[in-house]
């Protein structure tokens, strides 16, 4: 019993570590690169712009990370 418990525990933790990855951010992967232009076309597109990264960083997040005020007011 106490074997089935602990694969059941080991396949929970693998499928949350493979979702953190699998996560798409297009928006948030743009933003952390600088693109402006990107970004725009993104949001323009429908994409989602509180759309966090695998390990929790947004569009927002990286703009302000980068200190830029542009890229700021496109995603506000």
């Amino acid at each position: 019993m106490m074997h089935i418990r602990r694969v059941g525990l080991s396949s929970a933790i693998v499928l949350v570590l493979m979702g953190a990855v699998l996560v798409e951010s297009p928006v948030a992967d743009a933003a952390r690169s600088g693109d402006l232009d990107e970004v725009r076309s993104l949001l323009r597109g429908g994409a989602d712009v509180n759309a966090a990264q695998g390990d929790g960083m947004s569009a927002l997040h990286w703009a302000a990370e980068r200190g830029d005020m542009a890229l700021m007011e496109v995603l506000l």
